[in-house]
């Protein structure tokens, strides 16, 4: 397996937030979602998949607080599902 440099990926598209208090940098997109008739955002942080993160941690992002409520490894990277705290 090949280890992924995401280093350019995160200088170019990151934001600096924190998890918990701690610093972290990662991609934080709010996509707008539709389900079952119901309109909303998916806030999603993509960050490392060595950045320390658990369920019920707090994730801020440009002054705003989220709750993450699940974590999806993938590939070199995981995303933290957030909804607003």
């Amino acid at each position: 397996m090949i280890a992924e440099n995401f280093t350019a990926f995160f200088a170019d598209f990151g934001v600096d937030a924190a998890i918990s208090g701690r610093p972290a940098r990662g991609i934080f997109d709010a996509n707008y979602v539709d389900q079952l008739g119901v309109e909303g955002l998916g806030p999603v942080f993509t960050v490392r998949e060595n950045e320390p993160a658990a369920h019920g941690e707090h994730v801020t992002v440009d002054g705003l607080s989220w709750r993450i409520t699940g974590i999806q490894p993938e590939s070199g990277l995981k995303r933290l599902i957030l909804e607003k705290a």
